[in-house]
């Protein structure tokens, strides 16, 4: 196990530590045992080869011989050896009926570090074969070593089977430990981007600045590279936003060319759809696929109220498997810029009526002004300024013209102009007026329109002009 795997492992430094620390207060306990007085010549022989044995194994196992070597098996190989070497000393110390046999139960124990019942029971399968084969290499084994050979084998039996017990009770718990540990990490993820989107949007009623914001979190909570939102509602959220990390605000109304595209499934389905491989989906706009790079994305839609009011995507530029964290994850800073958004799109909602209205108080002031300018008006010509006038700023118009006509010549004259309009000539006989002719509103918008006036060109970037007949008690008087 290198670095990078400890680190990702800490429990395991942790078992290499404790399996050190053991292997080496073993070999001290042999130490302290051989210099007891009460210790025997050829028993603390024994007790001096096993120690020293532990003490090197210690050093070479842990500090010499690469971890790799068998692999994740190497805890339970290390502790079979040393397993051995006890039951070496129990051979040279009295064999079956060896005082010391207390200490050939403590790799057994050490056994419970591994946290594996599988390897408690390997190891007490080592131990109690190895003390079974006793009873035939003891040269002293005799009819009275019998009934402590039996006793200590049951016994030996019996305590792997509880430690066995332990150390599946010690795994289990283990186990849910670290699973609960990262639910709660999953938790803590969750809550830091609702928090993150929450600060980032607190002060936020721009919609480039939401846009922004939406894609630093995402980026800090999953690494995407691109944020999406779409809007409009009306009209299938066709109106894209889109932004990257330089920050710039990218806009266009993307073409559904999909037979289905994924947006409105989410729409549809009220979920998030998840995209692992874009090529493999058809329900991604082309131009997203190849001008923006999306290879894979979350689309989740943004409910508020019941409602979805939008559309968010975070995208990676090479296909990727979305972990469920990942999804959840993006799920919460949709859920938690909701609010911004709707609070965003009802203040342009509230600023285009408050705009309309606006428009409609400007054209009654305007009019209402017209009809008293019309109320002291003495002449024909004091009329047609007025109404030039009056009707050029009431509409915000390029340019207005007014033409009276004359009954008793049949021409139809400009009698005023206001703005920038361009000289409209004398017309002989109302009737060829398009306006008049038709009795109602007459509109050129470009130079390839159906129909046009013969008495006035389309100028060249303009927005065209309209011409409207004007009526008094059922006959037309002029136009304007």
């Amino acid at each position: 196990m290198n670095d990078a795997a400890r680190e990702r492992d800490p429990s395991g430094n942790e078992i290499r530590v404790a399996s050190e620390v053991a292997t080496i207060g073993i070999g001290i306990l042999f130490l302290v045992s051989a210099a007891l007085p009460t210790t025997d010549d050829p028993a603390r022989i024994g007790l001096l080869t096993s120690a020293v044995f532990l003490l090197v194994f210690a050093a070479l196992w842990f500090h010499v011989v690469p971890e790799r070597v068998f692999g994740p098996r190497r805890f339970l190989a290390g502790t079979i050896l040393v397993q051995i070497n006890c039951w070496v000393l129990l051979l040279v110390t009295g064999g079956v009926n060896s005082r010391y046999f207390p200490y050939f139960l403590l790799p057994l124990v050490v056994s419970s570090f591994a946290l594996r019942m599988s390897a408690t029971l390997i190891v007490g399968a080592v131990a109690s074969g190895t003390y079974f084969l006793l009873l035939f290499l003891d040269p002293n084994f005799n009819a009275s070593e019998r009934d402590v050979a039996v006793v200590r084998l049951f016994g030996l039996i019996a305590i792997t089977l509880v430690m066995a017990l332990i150390t599946r009770a010690m795994e289990t718990t283990r186990s849910t430990l670290r699973r609960r540990s990262g639910e709660l990490a999953e938790q803590n993820r969750e809550l830091e981007a609702a928090r993150s989107i929450a600060l980032r949007l607190s002060q936020l009623r721009e919609l480039d600045e939401i846009i922004r914001a939406l894609f630093q979190a995402a980026k800090d909570a999953i690494g995407t590279e691109r944020a999406w939102l779409f809007l409009d509602a009306d009209h299938d959220y066709r109106e894209t936003h889109t932004v990257a990390a330089d920050g710039a605000i990218e806009r266009f109304v993307i073409d559904d060319s999909e037979p289905d595209p994924a947006r409105l499934r989410a729409v549809r389905e009220m979920r998030s759809i998840v995209v692992e491989d874009s090529a493999t989906e058809p329900g991604v706009s082309a131009r997203m696929r190849e001008q923006y790079g999306l290879r894979a994305a979350v689309i989740v839609p943004l409910v508020y109220r019941g409602q979805v009011i939008a559309i968010a995507a975070f995208s990676y530029p090479e296909p990727r498997l979305w972990e469920p964290l990942e999804v959840r994850l993006v799920e919460t800073i949709a859920e938690g810029s909701a609010p911004a958004v709707a609070t965003h799109l009802a203040l342009d909602q509230l600023r285009d009526e408050r705009e309309r209205l606006a428009q409609r108080t400007k054209v009654l002031e305007g009019l209402a002004n017209l009809s008293e300018s019309l109320g002291i008006a003495t002449d024909d010509a004091t009329v047609a300024t007025s109404a030039a006038r009056n009707l050029h700023r009431t509409f915000d118009l390029r340019g207005a013209t007014v033409l009276f006509s004359d009954p008793s010549l049949a021409l139809l004259e400009p009698r005023a102009m206001a703005g920038e309009s361009s000289g409209h000539p004398v017309v002989s006989g109302p009737q060829n007026c398009p306006a008049i002719r038709s009795g109602r509103l007459f509109r050129v918008a470009s130079a390839d329109s159906p129909v046009v006036c013969p008495h006035v060109s389309y100028v060249e970037g303009t927005q065209g002009f309209v011409c409207m007949p004007l009526v008094a008690a059922g006959q037309s008087v002029g136009a304007f």
